[in-house]
């Protein structure tokens, strides 16, 4: 299963909300809300939404602008620039050749590179 489907199999899971008998805002996934107005409703289910994308593990791919932040990204970093995913796989190679596309020898420097990429995966920070 692909990302887009698991996230739209959480979502369908949370896609509805209806008012209980005791006039409380109840979502599809039995969670309470307690709405301010009826205006509100469709807010607090939206916001709920979000908790549940989020406790699933959904973060929006942060975006590098410039080379000193791709050139600070850790070792093991993995961006996409124009389609192709890259990998950092040192920081001290001579001529600078730190990104790696999957599959070949070749490295490029970060100024060889298109802005902006989007950081796919970062490695947790070292101690």
């Amino acid at each position: 299963m692909n990302n887009h489907h698991e996230l739209a199999e959480v979502l369908g899971k949370h896609e509805d909300c209806a008012f209980s008998a005791s006039g409380v805002l109840v979502c599809t996934c039995g969670v309470s809300m307690q709405p301010q107005e009826v205006m509100d409703d469709m807010a607090n289910l939206a916001s709920h939404q979000a908790d549940v994308l989020l406790a699933a593990g959904y973060r929006k791919p942060r975006t590098i602008a410039t080379r000193e932040e791709m050139d600070a990204l850790q070792v093991g970093s993995v961006i996409l620039v124009r389609g192709v995913a890259l990998s950092k796989e040192s920081d001290d190679e001579p001529a600078g050749l730190h990104w790696v596309p999957a599959g070949t020898p070749m490295g490029f420097t970060s100024g060889e590179l298109a802005l902006p990429a989007t950081v796919l995966h970062e490695p947790e920070p070292r101690p």
